[in-house]
């Protein structure tokens, strides 16, 4: 049998969306051996650079599933329309780190590379995965996998908006971390992952909420 052009562009989609994200993390191995962390936050152009590859790696593995489906109910505008739909959904976290950039540069010095610091930044994390809100955008991102948007620029926007609200937390506590921790960026973006690609349900949410719990309590009092 075979298979339209139309037919395969969602898998294309897709695997071109991993693509991408590989490539990202070969960047952020890259920068975080040039660059490290106090460099990759020194002014707000250095930190947008980062940032921008660190959302591409971390956050295309789990859109994979928005993306093709995206493609698959757009038949015949791949992959034009594609690239539309993840470069406003890749602006949409850009914006969220220079403004989480623009408040963590306006903390106190001794806050930075603390352990604690860090330690309550992940804990903080792990209570937002327990409420409603943090839930809520949680279900929008499975929905929108679901039954994706026909327009690139307003769907990458809204799955940008309800990505960012699922996650917000999680990010801002990378920041405490350093963004060029890859350990930290990886474990982050097994949390999405979950977030994202396992079902909604209080199992996997609990979970998900009790290991940041837990990492970030070991990050605070246990010794280096």
């Amino acid at each position: 049998m075979n298979i339209s052009p139309a037919d395969r562009a969602p898998t294309q989609a897709g695997v071109a969306t991993v693509i991408v994200a590989a490539i990202a993390w070969g960047v952020l191995v890259a920068q975080s051996a040039w660059v490290g962390s106090m460099g990759a936050m020194s002014t707000l152009g250095a930190f947008v650079a980062t940032w921008m590859v660190m959302m591409t790696a971390m956050m295309l593995p789990a859109a994979v599933p928005f993306v093709s489906g995206f493609v698959r109910g757009t038949r015949g505008r791949w992959p034009l329309e594609a690239a539309v739909l993840v470069a406003v959904y890749l602006a949409v976290w850009t914006a969220f780190g220079a403004v989480a950039h623009g408040l963590y540069s306006l903390l106190p010095p001794a806050w930075m590379d603390q352990r604690l610091v860090a330690g309550l930044a992940i804990v903080a994390a792990g209570l937002y995965a327990f409420t409603p809100i943090q839930r809520s955008f949680q279900v929008r991102c499975h929905a929108m996998c679901a039954e994706p948007p026909r327009s690139a620029g307003a769907g990458g926007l809204e799955y940008g908006m309800s990505c960012v609200g699922c996650s917000w937390a999680l990010m801002v506590a990378l920041l405490f971390l350093g963004i060029s921790n890859l350990a930290w960026m990886v474990a982050a973006a097994g949390v999405v992952l979950v977030y994202k690609l396992a079902p909604p349900r209080p199992r996997w949410q609990n979970t998900a909420a009790i290991t940041l719990l837990a990492a970030g309590i070991g990050v605070a009092l246990l010794p280096v």
